[in-house]
């Protein structure tokens, strides 16, 4: 079995809503929602800012759920 360490893209919307590409985290491209919340991918850089900010990584609001949850 082959396991894999790359984390999926991450995409925050113009509110601060951060979520990933896995389906149903955050809207599909294309769509009304992810046209007009302004959802973009996060870049490096603003994932550095986020982090010197905040104090973590940016990461899916999803996936914290369901980690805190399991």
């Amino acid at each position: 079995m082959t396991t894999t360490t790359a984390k999926p893209d991450l995409f925050w919307s113009e509110r601060g809503a951060i979520g990933c590409a896995t389906p149903g985290h955050a809207p599909f491209p294309g769509t009304d929602t992810f046209f007009f919340e302004r959802w973009r991918r996060i870049t490096p850089r603003e994932a550095a800012a986020f982090a010197r900010e905040v104090g973590r990584r940016p990461s899916c609001e999803t996936c914290d759920a369901i980690a805190r949850n399991a």
